[in-house]
């Protein structure tokens, strides 16, 4: 039971907690085209599980992403997203982790139908851990691990 709590908790916070996109009003698209809208705003609570390399120790990550889509064409845009995540107390002494990603990338939609919009992108970026975790020793005689940047890429 233990273990199902942090997917009952995401699963209920997925259905309760829906995405909230907005579509901004200017329009692009001539006469007698369908119009299109120019920009997309997107948000959304985010949910991360993963572990701590060195011990094992299972951690749950919440928090949220945004972005926002300027549609160059009717079929492609430029996609930025922005996402950040967080855990307090992981380790004995009350370690913290916060995850931070910066992604930008192309957005290719199928504009078929009028309500739905299947699309699929490819984003590139960073992505910074920090938090006590990373800038304070977590063992005796072991300095701290310091805090990492690294490459981070969503399909």
């Amino acid at each position: 039971m233990r273990r199902s709590m942090p997917f009952l908790a995401f699963l209920l916070a997925a259905l309760a907690i829906p995405g909230v996109a907005r579509n901004v009003s200017a329009q692009a698209g001539g006469a007698g085209q369908e119009e299109i809208p120019r920009f997309d705003v997107f948000g959304s609570y985010g949910y991360m599980h993963s572990n701590i390399v060195v011990d094992g120790t299972t951690i749950n990550l919440n928090g949220g992403t945004a972005s926002f889509t300027y549609n160059w064409k009717r079929w492609v845009g430029l996609a930025g997203d922005f996402g950040v995540y967080h855990q307090s107390n992981i380790t004995a002494n009350a370690g913290t982790l916060t995850i931070t990603t910066f992604q930008a990338g192309p957005r290719f939609r199928w504009r078929k139908w009028q309500r739905v919009t299947p699309f699929a992108e490819g984003l590139v970026g960073l992505g910074h851990a920090g938090g006590t975790l990373y800038t304070v020793s977590q063992t005796v005689g072991y300095p701290a691990f310091g805090t990492s940047t690294a490459l981070v890429m969503t399909a």
